[in-house]
């Protein structure tokens, strides 16, 4: 497959991308709508979520590092994009419980402080209260956990000291194996280790597409990679339509295999992200409906917000339990979702974003400023006590010489 990757780090966004996203988006609305058995390996679509996300977080992370900014920069942008509605969201969903169903402010903890689903990864007992109108945020949780990580192992490490081989592609198979290992001994795929591998796959695309001049591979080992990959998505695709078929006539079960299909929705999300990107580069455009789903796209964080809960709001209000009832509240939730997200968006999100710059140059200068000044004393104190003399400069005699 022939990308113009030149052309591709030109491009400021991705519109099929952010299409793609809508379209996702719609999906999962749907499946949380009672639709499930009508798509029952939907949930596959949070793996191609992963993808674009480990894909378009590096390129961030990469703009980021090349402003000559680090992790607190980033994290902040994330911070300002997400915490706002999440918050907002967490608030008005702690006092209306508290106040009707007598819960404890405690049990809303987890969620708020994004610890929600680490008891799975040291165990399969949960700890933590699971609540059923904001269940779906385990993805999002997972998704906060890789930025952190991501963030500070590129900012420390991928950045200025990373060089893409064959034995850094070695490395990264090992670790995509490892993923794979894990699922399959038991790591619980709502928590990073059971499904970092999707994170792992966007993620080093986003280092070849963005990160050029550090691509030190040969046309050799170029082609030998195509070949590979001319075998393994075929065996993923192959492996899925396999699946759907088997799996929709049992879609109330989780199946055995789910540990092996993660990893086939996770190879064809790659392919599927990086023909997107071919086509926004060839600049291939479908017309209003991209539009509109690009719309959903750009709203598809506030909409995983507040779907859910506006569906259990709904069956509790509305009996949908009837004949075709599920076709019905489907439309209602997302026409209902779309308007609050969007005003979450337009009150809360956009504003917060438009901040970043002041909020950033804010805590540069109060912590900058006690870090220059530490880094003044640390100065003198090294100015003051001579450096010992190499062993090269007293060989050739130079003990004092200014020769650096």
């Amino acid at each position: 497959m022939s990308i113009d990757f030149s052309e591709a780090r030109k491009l400021k966004r991705f519109p099929l991308l952010d299409a793609s996203r809508g379209l996702a988006c719609i999906g999962v609305v749907a499946m949380h709508c009672q639709l499930e058995p009508f798509m029952p390996w939907y949930w596959g679509v949070m793996d191609f979520f992963f993808v674009m996300s480990g894909f378009l977080i590096t390129r961030s992370l990469i703009s980021n590092s090349d402003k000559g900014r680090g992790t607190s920069s980033f994290l902040l942008y994330r911070a300002l994009r997400l915490l706002p509605a999440y918050l907002s969201v967490m608030l008005i969903y702690a006092v209306t419980a508290i106040v009707r169903n007598g819960m404890s402010p405690y049990d809303i903890l987890p969620y708020v402080f994004l610890y929600q689903n680490t008891d799975l990864i040291f165990g399969t007992e949960e700890i933590f209260p699971r609540i059923h109108e904001i269940l779906p945020f385990w993805s999002l949780i997972l998704e906060e956990h890789f930025y952190v990580l991501w963030g500070i192992l590129f900012c420390a490490y991928a950045y200025v000291k990373l060089k893409i081989t064959p034995a850094t592609f070695a490395i990264v198979a090992l670790l995509f194996g490892l993923a794979i290992i894990m699922r399959k001994a038991g790591a619980h795929y709502w928590t990073l280790p059971g499904r970092f591998d999707g994170f792992l796959a966007g993620s080093f695309a986003g280092l070849i597409i963005f990160m050029p001049q550090k691509v030190h591979i040969s046309e050799q080992w170029k082609s030998r990679l195509v070949k590979l990959a001319w075998f393994i998505v075929p065996a993923a695709t192959v492996r899925l339509v396999w699946s759907v078929y088997i799996s929709y006539y049992r879609y109330s079960e989780i199946p055995d295999g789910i540990w092996l299909d993660v990893t086939a929705f996770t190879i064809v999300s790659v392919v599927l992200v990086l023909g997107l990107v071919k086509m926004d580069v060839r600049g291939i455009q479908f017309g209003r409906m991209q539009g509109q789903l690009a719309f959903l796209g750009l709203l598809s964080y506030e909409i995983y917000l507040v779907h859910f809960p506006i569906v259990t709001l709904l069956t509790k209000a509305f009996n949908f339990e009837f004949r075709g009832g599920a076709f019905l509240l489907f439309p209602i939730t997302m026409i209902v979702s779309t308007v609050v997200a969007y005003m979450m968006h337009k009150i809360l999100t956009a504003p917060a974003l438009r901040k970043r710059e002041s909020i950033h140059s804010f805590f540069e200068n109060l912590f900058g400023s006690a870090s220059r000044a530490a880094g003044r004393v640390a100065m003198a104190r090294q100015q003051a006590v001579p450096a010992p003399p190499k062993s090269e400069d007293l060989e050739s005699g130079q003990v004092g010489s200014n020769h650096r």
